[in-house]
């Protein structure tokens, strides 16, 4: 069995708590830029982990584009700085609930 998923500190973390195995997650996204063959060809979507920690290490890796699914995701790629988001799904919202996410921006 892989031991790097072992939690040896158990007692020093806060319960409940989300963990991040750093080493896997590096490994997983060099080896997704080495399958591309260029981290420009990447477009990873942040509904998976929805995390500023996970995009600004994609960003790291040379990760510059990517994919999320509602305005609070595309407004946390903004606050890291990723120059290139694409917003996958259609907007079908009323102007008032529009103009209101106007307001995030100023």
């Amino acid at each position: 069995m892989d031991d790097s998923y072992i939690l040896r500190n158990g007692a020093e973390i806060a319960s409940p708590a989300l963990l991040f195995f750093l080493d896997g997650i590096r490994a997983n996204l060099d080896r997704a830029t080495e399958l591309a063959g260029d981290p420009e060809r990447l477009r990873p979507h942040v509904k998976t982990h929805k995390c500023p920690n996970l995009v600004r290490e994609q960003m790291r890796r040379g990760i510059n584009k990517f994919k999320c699914a509602v305005l609070q995701e595309a407004r946390m790629l903004a606050e890291c700085g990723a120059p290139d988001v694409l917003l996958a799904y259609p907007l079908t919202l009323g102007v008032r609930w529009l103009e209101q996410r106007r307001r995030w921006a100023t």
